[in-house]
């Protein structure tokens, strides 16, 4: 949280403005829009940075890709993918007359995003999650 706000002090401090973070549609639809590519990002950083076996050498790529996936098509719709991004963008606009609080529903949005995608690969990857390992 600390990071998202020295963030949206930074971009107010060196552009001088800033732009309120808002649905590009209606709320239903950019925040169907929200929850998918959220789930989309977290199911791939489960897949690729948290298996027992992890592929090393493509977490950027694969990573990478989605962040650029929800660039383009979430970007038209006015989706984030992140609660940090979502937090930084609302308080610079705060900090330049604007309101606060639109990022509470994004964050609202990517938690279930998140939540999908840890039912997802819970149910794709079953043996990631063995009976009798504890936290390492």
């Amino acid at each position: 949280v600390f990071a998202a706000i020295a963030a949206g002090l930074c971009y107010v401090g060196i552009v001088g403005m800033s732009f309120h973070i808002a649905p590009g549609l209606t709320w239903f639809r950019s925040g169907l829009g929200e929850i998918i590519f959220t789930a989309f990002l977290c199911f791939v950083v489960l897949s690729v940075a948290t298996v027992q076996k992890p592929l090393k050498e493509m977490f950027g790529l694969a990573i990478g890709s989605v962040i650029t996936a929800g660039g383009f098509a979430g970007g038209a719709i006015g989706v984030s993918m992140n609660p940090a991004v979502s937090v930084g963008i609302d308080f610079a606009n705060m900090i330049k007359g604007g309101t606060f609080g639109a990022s509470l529903g994004y964050c609202v949005l990517e938690a279930v995003g998140a939540a999908v995608a840890v039912g997802v690969f819970k149910t794709v990857r079953p043996g990631e999650y063995s009976k009798g390992q504890g936290l390492v």
